[in-house]
């Protein structure tokens, strides 16, 4: 290739789709590496004796981790293991099951546009729809001082490298890390790079907010997002509250909003919350950027902002789990807030044979109860109560007419009719214990249990479409090209 092309190796930038090699073509990088690294003959034999093979099927194989592998790292294992190849075998499994400085070597020396989408999807928390990708790079280049190459180019080449597509499940394709080896990768540079820093509290989503907040160094072991980057400089902690005020509470959606709240509830543990209360937000277990995304996210989750960008949003779930974490973490912030759009709230949801809604109720009540009292008559949630009785009854008919062990379609239709019901029944039993009880609910859960929803006959048509990273190049193929290494 390079008689034609001379400025291959020199001014050329080659970018290789790992996710798109063969079985062959690994092969031929890791023999290509190892015959220019000039091997010692018992290192080479090493290879020739099958290893080529378990390296080159390894899930962590790319270019970059192979390369440092036959420069230096495959000799020390050797002198280490004293030619042991069972033992060398372990050393470079676990080198590979490791690529860190794989990844960070290929990542520091990759062009601007890669690394902004990498820290892009690191700022979502690791994946991200693909037409969002785009729309964010392009908001971000447009305010960058640097120039950068269009999204198709950049990602063209982050593909398959850095990052992976994978269908979404509402449609589209979603963007994710290659590996999630580069995730904690980011986290360290991050932490360790300033200006990087600041990019990415910049590029931060509401959902992603609270793997910044953590816990102290102290309880960091204990804290779900042990391993993400903290945030303790006086500068950033400044930035990342304009930030949030600025660019992503006034369009805050009521799903990202509630995830926001589920992760702190999760950081600061429902227990704590309960025992301690008040005394959490003085402790110094939590740390600062917890208490600053707290504050502003609860008070906005409480305005009529809020409910104005949000109120077409008619899944009740959402409003009732919004509605009860609200109810834990409204206690603990140092600026007294309550929901100012409850009474409207009520009456676009009211939906009284809704378990979710009586829930919302519930909840709402323990935080306004005068407001919700003056709203709605709580002992209309009857109405639901006796409408779980009726389904009760029609799923127990039902499941006595129909086939539900054998006929697919009878499976089909009463587990999407009542899969919930059961659930359902005990939800509302849980938020009104004091109620008559709804009879023979457990005959439904039994139901449940003794015939389980049935799976459709696989489709046995073969789908070839991986047939050419998987089963290119047999093993004698393979070893045949080592043979003269």
């Amino acid at each position: 290739m390079k008689e034609e092309r001379p400025t291959l190796a020199t001014t050329d930038k080659i970018t290789v789709a790992v996710d798109q090699l063969s079985r062959l073509e690994k092969a031929m990088i890791l023999y290509n590496h190892a015959k220019a690294a000039n091997l010692p003959d018992h290192v080479k034999e090493y290879l020739k004796s099958r290893a080529c093979l378990r390296i080159i099927d390894h899930e962590n194989y790319s270019p970059e981790t192979i390369r440092q592998l036959c420069t230096g790292r495959l000799v020390a294992f050797s002198g280490e293991a004293e030619g042991d190849h069972k033992e060398i075998s372990s050393k470079v499994t676990q080198f590979l099951s490791q690529p860190g400085e794989a990844w960070k070597s290929a990542y520091i020396s990759a062009p601007g546009g890669e690394r902004l989408l990498c820290t892009e999807i690191m700022a979502a928390g690791g994946a991200m729809p693909l037409d969002n990708l785009k729309t964010r790079y392009e908001r971000a280049v447009m305010s960058a001082r640097d120039r950068y190459p269009s999204f198709e180019v950049s990602f063209t080449n982050a593909k398959g490298t850095f990052l992976r597509i994978k269908p979404y499940r509402y449609g589209g394709q979603l963007v994710q890390f290659y590996h999630p080896s580069m995730r904690d990768l980011l986290t360290e540079l991050i932490q360790e790079d300033k200006i990087m820093r600041t990019s990415y509290l910049k590029q931060l989503t509401l959902k992603e907010l609270m793997s910044i907040a953590g816990t102290s160094k102290e309880s960091a072991e204990s804290s779900p997002h042990r391993h993400c980057v903290q945030i303790t400089d006086a500068d950033d902690i400044a930035l990342l509250r304009d930030h949030i005020g600025d660019n992503l509470l006034p369009s805050s959606t009521l799903d990202d909003m509630v995830a926001l709240l589920s992760d702190a509830v999760a950081i600061l543990g429902t227990g704590r919350i309960d025992k301690l209360g008040r005394k959490l937000h003085d402790g110094t277990e939590c740390t600062e950027t917890l208490w600053v995304i707290l504050e502003t996210c609860v008070q906005h989750a409480c305005s009529k902002e809020f409910w104005r960008v949000n109120l077409d949003n008619s899944f009740i779930y959402y409003w009732r789990s919004l509605f009860e974490f609200l109810r834990k973490l409204l206690p603990l912030i140092s600026t007294p807030a309550t929901p100012e759009y409850v009474p409207e709230m009520l009456r676009r949801l009211r939906n009284d044979k809704s378990v979710d809604f009586w829930g919302l109720v519930t909840a709402t009540h323990s935080i306004l109860p005068t407001v919700v009292e003056q709203c709605l008559n709580l002992e209309d949630r009857e109405i639901c109560r006796k409408d779980l009785i009726k389904k009760v009854g029609e799923a127990l008919a039902d499941a006595q007419n129909m086939d539900l062990e054998n006929d697919f379609d009878d499976s089909e239709y009463w587990h999407d009719t009542y899969g919930s019901l059961s659930r359902d029944c005990e939800d509302y039993m849980d938020l009104f214990p004091d109620d008559l009880p709804i009879e023979e609910n457990d005959k439904v859960g039994q139901i449940q249990e003794d015939f389980p929803r049935l799976e459709r006959e696989p489709d046995y048509d073969h789908d070839f479409s991986d047939s050419r990273s998987s089963s290119s190049g047999t093993d004698s193929d393979i070893l045949e090209i080592f043979s003269d290494l």
